[in-house]
């Protein structure tokens, strides 16, 4: 249970929550940005890199779910 299930996860902070949304718990974010700040990353590369990561991980791994959200922040950005 715990962290220790999720570990191994690239996005171990969104499988922690789904496990604890399953097990019938509840969840609460909160904003600490006044509290610390974090630099991920130092260039674009990297920058590109994480986010293609961390994004298509989220996404679940489904090509067609990522296509889906990158037609639609195109299509937000163009208009």
């Amino acid at each position: 249970g715990g962290y220790e299930r999720v570990k191994g996860e690239v996005l171990e902070d969104v499988f922690l929550a789904r496990h604890v949304k399953a097990s019938g718990g509840r969840l609460l974010a909160a904003d600490g940005k006044e509290l610390f700040s974090i630099r991920m990353y130092h260039s674009l590369d990297e920058i590109w890199n994480g986010w293609k990561k961390n994004m298509f991980t989220a996404m679940r791994k489904s090509v067609p779910r990522a296509v889906f959200h990158i037609a639609a922040v195109l299509a937000f950005l163009v208009t």
